[in-house]
C-alpha cells in the first residue's frame, strides 16, 4: 500500500518555502537600478556588479557549511540557522549606511542561501517515501520560481518610492519568508526520520514515519531499511578517494560529467547575470516602460510546467530510503 504524494506535499512545501531564498534573487532585479539612483552609500556600477555577483561566491561557503553542520544539527535546526543568518543579513543590507555594511549583509545572505539550498532537497528526500521522492524534490524548482516571482512583484510595487527608501524596503521584505520558516521549523515541521535513525532515536523516527506512510504500513521494516542503507553508506564512505575522483573509472566518470557538467552549464548560460541585470538589459533593448518590463519578466515562467514534467519523468525512479 502506497502513501499518496498529497500526504507529503505539505511537508515538501514547508521545506521549500525555498522560495524564501529565491525571493532575494527576484527583488534584486529592481534593487540594482534603485541603488544607482542614490548617492547615499556611493554605489557605482562597478560596486553594484560586485554586490550582485558576490552572492554565489558566499553561497558556495554556505553549501560547504551545510555539508559539515546538517548532520550534527539535524535538518530542522539547519533550516533555523540558515533562516537566522538570512534575516540578519537582510537587516544589515536594508539598514546599510556604507557600501562595506551592504557587502557584509550580502555575505550573510549568501551563506544563508547556500546553506538553505543545500538542505532543502535533502530534507524533502528524507521525509518522503521512495516512490514519491523524485516528484516532491522537483517542488524545490517550483518554490524557487515562486520566490523569484514574489521578488519581482515586491520590486514593482515599491519602485515608485524615493530611491534611498525603495531599495531598503525591497531588501527588507526578504525577512518575511525566513520568519515564516522559523515558525514552521519550531511548530510544524517534523525532523528527518533518517537523521533520527542515524542518531538512534528510533521511537521519534517511527512517529514521523507514521505521518508520512499510510495506516498499516510496517514502520519497523522501513526503519530497518533505513538502518541498512546507513550502514552501507558508513562502510563505503571512505571507499572513494581523491585519487579515484581525479582518475575515475568509466562509470564514475559519467556520474561526475553529468553532476558537475549540469551545474557548470547552468552558470555558463549566464542566467544569474541576466536575472540580476534584467532591467538594464531590457532598457538597452528598447523596453523602457516599467509595465512592459514587468510583463516581459514572466516569459521565463511559461516553460516551468514543461520543466517540472520532464524532471518528474526523469526523477521518478525510486531513490535510496
Amino acid at each position: 500500500m502506497c502513501a499518496s504524494p498529497l500526504r507529503n506535499a505539505p511537508r515538501a512545501l514547508r521545506a521549500d518555502i525555498g522560495g524564501r531564498w529565491a525571493q532575494d534573487i527576484g527583488v534584486n532585479t529592481d534593487v540594482g537600478p534603485a541603488l544607482l539612483k542614490t548617492d547615499f552609500i556611493g554605489c557605482s556600477e562597478e560596486k553594484l556588479e560586485l554586490f550582485m555577483g558576490s552572492l554565489n561566491l558566499w553561497a558556495i561557503g554556505g553549501a560547504f557549511l551545510a555539508s559539515l553542520l546538517a548532520d550534527q544539527l539535524g535538518r530542522r535546526r539547519s533550516f533555523a540557522v540558515a533562516s537566522c543568518g538570512f534575516i540578519v543579513g537582510v537587516l544589515c543590507m536594508a539598514s546599510a549606511t556604507s557600501f562595506v555594511q551592504l557587502m557584509l549583509g550580502r555575505v550573510l545572505v549568501g551563506l544563508g542561501c547556500g546553506f538553505g539550498f543545500a538542505v532543502d532537497p535533502v530534507y524533502i528526500a528524507e521525509i518522503s517515501p521512495p516512490h514519491a521522492r523524485g516528484r516532491l524534490v522537483t517542488w524545490s524548482e517550483i518554490g524557487t520560481n515562486i520566490g523569484i516571482l514574489t521578488g519581482w512583484i515586491v520590486g514593482y510595487a515599491l519602485k515608485d518610492l524615493e530611491p534611498d527608501t525603495s531599495w531598503r524596503a525591497m531588501l527588507g521584505t526578504g525577512c518575511v519568508l525566513p520568519c515564516v520558516m522559523l515558525a514552521l521549523v519550531f511548530f510544524v515541521m517534523p525532523e528527518s526520520p533518517r537523521w533520527l535513525v542515524r542518531k538512534d532515536r528510533k521511537d521519534e523516527a517511527k512517529l514521523v514515519l507514521a505521518q508520512v506512510y499510510p495506516p498499516g504500513e510496517d514502520l519497523d521494516a522501513v526503519i530497518a531499511t533505513i538502518e541498512e542503507n546507513i550502514a552501507v553508506e558508513t562502510r563505503e564512505s571512505g571507499s572513494v578517494t581523491w585519487a579515484q575522483m581525479l582518475r575515475p573509472n568509466p562509470a564514475l566518470k559519467r556520474m561526475l560529467v553529468v553532476g558537475i557538467g549540469v551545474a557548470v552549464c547552468q552558470q555558463l548560460v549566464g542566467i544569474d547575470a541576466i536575472q540580476y541585470f534584467l532591467l538594464f538589459i531590457m532598457k538597452e533593448s528598447g523596453i523602457t516602460s516599467t509595465e512592459d518590463q514587468f510583463r516581459k519578466r514572466y516569459l521565463d515562467l511559461l516553460q516551468l510546467p514543461l520543466d517540472i514534467h520532464l524532471m518528474r519523468k526523469s526523477c521518478s525512479r525510486s531513490q535510496v530510503t
